[in-house]
C-alpha cells in the first residue's frame, strides 16, 4: 500500500460531514487538489465519478464519520484498500450509504463499531476485515438486506452484539463467531428470514 487509503466517490461536490484523529489527515481529491482535511466542501473540476485519497500524517487513527447525513450518504460507492498505519474507528462512519457496494478488506478497525454500516443496502458481501481490538458492535451491519452471506471475522473481543445484523433479511447461513466474551445480543439476529443455518 502506498499509504493512502481511496474511496470511490459520485457527484460534483463532496464533504465529510466530520471527522476525528490525534494527528492530521491530507486528502487529494483526484482533480490536482491536494490538503489538509477539514469538512469544508470541495467542489471537484473533473467529472465524476472520483477516486478520493486520505493519508495519515501524523497521529495513529482516523474516524470519518458520513452519519446518515442526507446530502453526502448516497455519494460513497466503494473503499479501497487503506493503509496499515491507519486503524480507524468506524462507529457511524458508513452510516446510510445506501449506494455502497464494496468494502476493502485491508480495514483495521479500532474499538468501536457502532451503527457503521448501518443501511447499507447495496452491499452483497462484506470482506475478512480486521475487528481483533472491537468491544462494540452493536448495529453494525443492521439493515444490510442485500447480504447473502458474511465472513469469519475476529469477535473475541466483542462485549456488545446488540442488533449487529438485524434485518439482514438475504443471509442464508451465517459462520461460528467467536462470541464469549458477549454480554448483550438483545435482536442481534431477528428478522434474518432466510436464514437456514
Amino acid at each position: 500500500n502506498d499509504g493512502w487509503w481511496n474511496w470511490r466517490i459520485v457527484g460534483a461536490t463532496f464533504a465529510l460531514p466530520s471527522f476525528s484523529t490525534d494527528g492530521s489527515i491530507e486528502v487529494d481529491w483526484g482533480d490536482g487538489t491536494v490538503e489538509t482535511l477539514t469538512t469544508a466542501v470541495h467542489t471537484f473540476t473533473n467529472a465524476s465519478p472520483h477516486t478520493i485519497r486520505f493519508r495519515q500524517m501524523t497521529g495513529t487513527y482516523f474516524v470519518p464519520t458520513i452519519n446518515n447525513n442526507a446530502t453526502y450518504k448516497n455519494m460513497v460507492v466503494a473503499l479501497g484498500s487503506a493503509p496499515s498505519n491507519m486503524i480507524a474507528d468506524c462507529s457511524n462512519g458508513l452510516y446510510g450509504c445506501a449506494n455502497l457496494k464494496s468494502v476493502d478488506a485491508t480495514l483495521i478497525c479500532r474499538t468501536n463499531l457502532n451503527n457503521a454500516w448501518l443501511n447499507c443496502t447495496s452491499l452483497t458481501s462484506f470482506p475478512f476485515i480486521n475487528t481483533s481490538l472491537v468491544a462494540n458492535f452493536t448495529q453494525s451491519w443492521y439493515q444490510n438486506s442485500s447480504l447473502t452471506s458474511f465472513p469469519l471475522i475476529d469477535t473475541s473481543a466483542g462485549i456488545n452484539f446488540n442488533t449487529t445484523w438485524r434485518s439482514c433479511t438475504s443471509l442464508t447461513s451465517f459462520p461460528l463467531l467467536d462470541t464469549s466474551s458477549g454480554t448483550d445480543f438483545s435482536y442481534a439476529w431477528i428478522a434474518n428470514s432466510s436464514l437456514t443455518s
